[in-house]
């Protein structure tokens, strides 16, 4: 599929979500495979990116902070598309529950990066080949007055990132302040190398 149809067929399935008719699990899988492209910009900006590695492949992924433009919380987002896969770290992580572990696989990674502490590394495995990445901020809703906290991954036309391809296995990623149409709210990279399984 070209972006075109890609954005044309991820609206057709919203609707028919929306219209209360059943979305198949072929459905359901190729919108949590594919890039979302904000709605507002279009392409090249996206909500979410869909990086393309090997199946079945264990990976070292080193995310590195450029710059952090924001004066709110902000942190780069790293999930195993549709679940078939899992992230390791060698850092205590600590859940939505306030749960803490390590090196217990997870499905999803927010990363609190800044400019002291600019990398970590991860181990990432997918069966399906691919890599989601987002990110998530903080900020005041003016419309409601509110303080809310949201991800990219919500499709929220306010968020939005352009991506720059370094080499065959670096990214680098412009994100958007939800307040303004700044690009340079978080500046960050993500690299992949090829390693051998935990």
């Amino acid at each position: 599929m070209t972006y075109e149809e890609e954005i044309a067929y991820r609206e057709e399935l919203l609707q028919k979500a929306r219209d209360g008719m059943k979305v198949t699990s072929e459905e359901r899988l190729w919108s949590q495979t594919h890039s979302v492209y904000n709605r507002r910009f279009g392409f090249p900006y996206y909500n979410v990116s869909i990086e393309t590695l090997e199946p079945n492949q264990w990976y070292s992924l080193a995310i590195n902070m450029e710059s952090i433009g924001y004066k709110d919380r902000i942190l780069p987002i790293i999930s195993v598309p549709a679940g078939k896969g899992q992230i390791i770290t060698d850092f205590e992580l600590t859940d939505l529950r306030g749960n803490k572990s390590l090196g217990k696989p997870v499905k999803m990674l927010g990363l609190t990066l800044d400019l002291a502490h600019r990398e970590c590394n991860v181990k990432y495995y997918s069966a399906l080949g691919i890599l989601a990445v987002g990110y998530e901020c903080d900020y005041l809703d003016t419309a409601q007055n509110l303080h809310m906290r949201e991800s990219s991954s919500t499709g929220a036309t306010n968020f939005a990132m352009t991506k720059q391809m370094v080499n065959d296995h670096m990214v680098r990623y412009h994100c958007k302040s939800p307040v303004e149409d700044s690009f340079d709210a978080m500046i960050f990279t993500i690299k992949w190398t090829k390693c051998n399984a935990r």
